[in-house]
């Protein structure tokens, strides 16, 4: 049986409980999963877990992001590069807790718009600005992304 701390329940039923019932009733879910989420802190943080589960990540791809150093946005950036179709060593390369949600979304879009990974992670730094990084993916990405991308 899973177990789940008070502090963690009280953070799921804050973000949608309906959901999180039927998540903690899955048979695949691990207690190893439930104590990588008792460390998270904040609810935009689960929120990006629920989405993640909802969305169909599988949890080797959410335990890349689902960590307390990253902010629900950023973790938001890690989910939305996975359903874009980005492997775990892409999004990897913009995975850092000292970079701004702004370089991680535009180094996550440069991945998204073909840049070879070995050429993106020059920009992964956290003193390059991220009006240097969206030169990366400038004009290469699809309408549909860049109308999404407007509200992650």
């Amino acid at each position: 049986m899973i177990n789940v701390s008070d502090k963690l329940l009280t953070l799921m039923s804050q973000c949608g409980s309906e959901s999180w019932f039927e998540i903690l009733g899955q048979d695949n879910l691990t207690q190893d999963f439930i104590t990588q989420l008792e460390k998270l802190n904040t609810v935009k943080q689960v929120e990006q877990v629920r989405l993640a589960i909802e969305n169909g990540l599988s949890y080797e791809q959410i335990s890349v992001f689902a960590k307390p150093e990253f902010s629900g946005k950023k973790m938001a950036q890690m989910r939305t590069g996975f359903e874009y179709g980005l492997s775990c060593e892409q999004v990897a390369v913009y995975a850092k807790p000292e970079l701004s949600v702004l370089q991680m979304k535009h180094l996550k879009l440069a991945l998204v718009a073909g840049q070879n990974i070995d050429y993106v992670k020059q920009y992964a730094k956290a003193n390059i600005h991220y009006t240097v990084i969206i030169k990366l993916h400038n004009k290469k990405l699809p309408y549909d992304i860049l109308v999404k991308e407007h509200f992650v």
